[in-house]
C-alpha cells in the first residue's frame, strides 16, 4: 500500500463492501479482511486471540482487517470449507501440472490425516503419478497422544506410493510479517523481534519424543533466533535419544547468525533452503525489515555449503511464485529476476552469497530418499519413471551464460524433480500462472528422467 502500510478493511470495503472478502497473502502468514467478513466473525475491538498470532488494530483499538499467524483462523473458521470432491478435483489438476514439468516425488511438509486420506484416494483411482511423503503437522498446544497418532499413522502408511514418515513443526512466522523471531529487534519496526511459536521447553519435549518414536523432523525457522531455537531443539534430542538416522531437517533459515552456521555440519543437520525467494522482485520488504547487514547473511546456501553444511533445495510451494524448477535454479546461480534483468535491491543480497551451478547441480542430483525418506525402490513407483540422470554438471554449467528459466533446447517434461509441496490447494491451481499469485515448485533432491509425459502439458506456458 502506498507509504509501505499495511492495508485495512476500508480499502477492501471500497472495492467489495456487500459480501465478506477474506484475502490470504501468498505465504499464508497474514490475510485481510473487509468489514463484512469481520461481522460474520464477530470480530471487533474486543475480541482476543490467545494463541499465536496478532489482530492488527488501528489506534482506536480496532481491528484493522489483517491478521497474522493463526490468528487468521478467527476470520477462515466461519469461511464454506472446499469440498470432498473439489479437493479431488484439484489434486488431478494439479498432479497433470506436476507431472507436465517432469515432477514425479513429492514431499509434502504441512499435512494432515485428510490429506493422507486424499492422496490414497486417488493412488486408489490410479489417479496419482507421484510419490507423496506427507509430514503431518503439529502446533501448540500438542495433545499429549498426538505424536502416537502420528506414529500410528507412519504404521499404516510405510510404504507404497502415499507414505508418513515425518512430522513439521512451525517455530516462527516470516520476515515481512515481522513475524520470523530475530535475535535482534526489526530494523523497520524496532518495537518486536518476531514471533515464536513454541517456548524452548515445549519444543525441547516435543522434537525429543517425535525422534523417539521414528520420526523425522521438519522444522519451519527463517529468522535467525527462530534457527537457533531449532538447533538447539536438535542437539538436546540428539543428547537425549543418541544419535541414529534422524535427518533433522531446517526448513527456510533466510537469515543466519554466523555462531550458528558450522552447527549444521556438527550436528547433521539437513538445511533445507529455497532459492526462489531469493529473487530480487519479491524480496524488497524483506531487506528493509532486516536491514543490510542481517540482509547481506540472507539466503546465505554457499556460505552454508562452504561450513560442510548439507544443503537441499525446497519449494516452500504454493508459497512461491511458478511451478516451473528451472526458476529456482535460476535465483540460486543468478540471484536475478526471471529474465535476468538487474534489480536495484538485489546488491543488498550480496552476489557472492549465491551458488555456483556445478554446486547446485550436485544438490540437485542427490536423491529425496536421502534427505527426506522419499525416494525409489521403498514400494511403489510412478508409472513410466525410469532412473537415468537427465542433466549431467557439464550440460548444466554450459547453461550458465543464458540463465536457467527454460533454457533453450531443454524440453521441461524430461526431467524429474523430488520437489516439496500439497498438490490439493484448491485456490491456488488457477491455469493462469501469474506471478506472486500462481504456486511455485522447485528442486528438493534429483534431477532424473521421466517418461510420464513426454510432452508439456497446455499448464506449462499458461
Amino acid at each position: 500500500m502506498p507509504g509501505g502500510r499495511l492495508p485495512t478493511r476500508e480499502d477492501l470495503d471500497r472495492v467489495v463492501s456487500d459480501l465478506p472478502v477474506y484475502l490470504a497473502a501468498y505465504d499464508g502468514h497474514t490475510g485481510w479482511a473487509n468489514s463484512a467478513a469481520l461481522a460474520l466473525a464477530k470480530v471487533d475491538a474486543q475480541t482476543t486471540f490467545p494463541g499465536w498470532g496478532v489482530i492488527v488494530r488501528d489506534g482506536r483499538g480496532e481491528a484493522t482487517g489483517v491478521f497474522k499467524e493463526q490468528a487468521q483462523t478467527l476470520v477462515t473458521a466461519v469461511i464454506p470449507k472446499v469440498s470432498h470432491d473439489e479437493q479431488r478435483a484439484a489434486l488431478r489438476r494439479g498432479v497433470v501440472r506436476a507431472n507436465a514439468l517432469g515432477i514425479t516425488s513429492i514431499q509434502n511438509a504441512h499435512g494432515t490425516p485428510e490429506e493422507v486420506e486424499l492422496f490414497r484416494e486417488a493412488a486408489e483411482a490410479g489417479e496419482l503419478t507421484l510419490r507423496v511423503g506427507v509430514a503431518q503437522t503439529l502446533r501448540p498446544p500438542l495433545p499429549p497422544q498426538r505424536i502416537d497418532e502420528v506414529r500410528a499413522l507412519a504404521d499404516r502408511y510405510a510404504n507404497g506410493l502415499v507414505r508418513v514418515k515425518a512430522v513439521k513443526i512451525v517455530v516462527d512466522g516470516v520476515i515481512e510479517a515481522h513475524t520470523a523471531a530475530m535475535l535482534a529487534p526489526y530494523t523497520d519496526e524496532a518495537s518486536t523481534s518476531g514471533l515464536p511459536a513454541w517456548t524452548q521447553d515445549a519444543l525441547d519435549d516435543v522434537v525429543a519424543r517425535a525422534d523417539r518414536a521414528g520420526l523425522q523432523v521438519y522444522i519451519h525457522a527463517i529468522g535467525d533466533a527462530g534457527v537457533r531455537m531449532a538447533l538447539d531443539t536438535y542437539e538436546r534430542a540428539r543428547r537425549a535419544n543418541g544419535r541414529s538416522d534422524s535427518r533433522f531437517r531446517v526448513e527456510h533459515l533466510e537469515t543466519i547468525d554466523m555462531a550458528d552456521v558450522p552447527r549444521f555440519a556438527s550436528l547433521g543437520v539437513l538445511a533445507s533452503m529455497m532459492p526462489i525467494h531469493a529473487d530480487p522482485d519479491s524480496n524488497g520488504a524483506w531487506i528493509d525489515a532486516i536491514g543490510p547487514a542481517r540482509s547481506s547473511r540472507g539466503f546465505a546456501w554457499r556460505l552454508m555449503e562452504k561450513a560442510g553444511a548439507r544443503l537441499m533445495f525446497s519449494s516452500d510451494w504454493p508459497s512461491t511464485l511458478t511451478l516451473d524448477p528451472w526458476r529456482g535454479l535460476h535465483c540460486a546461480v543468478n540471484r536475478t529476476n526471471d529474465d535476468g534483468r538487474p534489480v536495484t535491491r538485489a546488491r543488498d543480497l550480496r552476489r557472492e552469497r549465491a551458488t555456483r551451478l556445478h554446486e547446485r547441480s550436485r544438490v540437485c542430483r542427490v536423491r529425496g530418499v536421502d534427505q527426506g525418506h522419499v525416494g525409489g525402490g521403498q514400494g511403489g513407483r510412478p508409472r513410466g519413471v525410469e532412473r537415468r540422470p537427465a542433466v549431467t554438471p557439464r550440460e548444466l554449467a554450459e547453461l550458465k551464460d543464458r540463465g536457467l528459466v527454460r533454457p533453450a533446447g531443454f524440453e521441461p517434461a524430461t526431467y524429474r524433480f523430488v520437489v516439496s509441496g500439497s498438490l490439493n490447494q484448491v485456490n491456488n491451481l488457477s491455469t493462469d500462472e501469474a506471478p506472486g499469485v500462481a504456486p511455485g515448485v522447485h528442486p528438493k533432491g534429483s534431477c532424473w528422467r521421466s517418461g510420464v509425459t513426454n510432452r508439456p502439458s497446455p499448464l506449462l506456458n499458461a
